[in-house]
């Protein structure tokens, strides 16, 4: 998700002061990276990974599974765990994990990638279970009962004052500044509530 850094955010009206000169700046800081490595020959290939993963409580008793929020309680303690960094995400369920270092294209780097990934998810299995063994996480592009009643642990409530969603409640939202904000200055800017349907024929 790019850099995150603590602080305030500026409302859609603050930022649209400076529409003209990010776009600007943007431009620049590409053409002049782009002019310091137009001309670079054998350069060595590094790549990584980034793996978002869901964080899902199980309650077996009740036959029932929901997103657990607890990833912003939870990523002070994963940081430093292992040759990983962790980074939020818009949902306070949700982490992204990806390598410390980059990896290189030698062959023992490349056989090394699949227990490089058990061990993070190993290490976040581990951070989850601490805070409560029923919570586990899973790599899956979207959680099936979204926006159901009560798909959430802790359960919360919808139609908050960031999203104003009847779906999604607030406390969905991680706690970092930039996600609620840009979920307010989204409603802000298209004067309504997004909103998402799908054609019943």
């Amino acid at each position: 998700m790019g850099l995150l850094i603590l602080g305030s955010a500026l409302s859609w009206a603050e930022t649209r002061r400076y529409v003209r000169y990010v776009r600007q700046a943007g431009i620049e800081q590409f053409l002049n990276v782009f002019s310091v490595h137009k001309d670079a020959q054998s350069v060595p290939l590094v790549w990584g990974d980034e793996i978002e993963y869901t964080a899902v409580y199980f309650d077996h008793s009740r036959r029932v599974v929901r997103v657990a929020l607890v990833a912003s309680q939870l990523l002070p303690s994963l940081q430093g765990r292992g040759d990983f960094i962790w980074t939020p995400e818009f949902g306070d369920y949700m982490l992204e994990g990806l390598p410390f270092e980059p990896f290189s294209s030698e062959l023992s780097q490349l056989l090394g990638v699949e227990e490089f990934l058990k061990s993070r998810r190993q290490s976040l299995s581990e951070a989850l279970s601490a805070v409560n063994p029923n919570i586990v996480p899973l790599s899956i592009s979207t959680f099936p009962r979204l926006g159901c009643d009560r798909f959430t642990e802790p359960p919360a409530a919808t139609s908050g004052e960031i999203n104003k969603s009847v779906f999604i409640p607030d406390d969905m939202i991680n706690t970092h500044t930039r996600y609620r904000c840009i979920e307010l200055n989204i409603r802000e800017r298209r004067g309504e509530r997004i909103a998402i349907n799908v054609p019943s024929n």
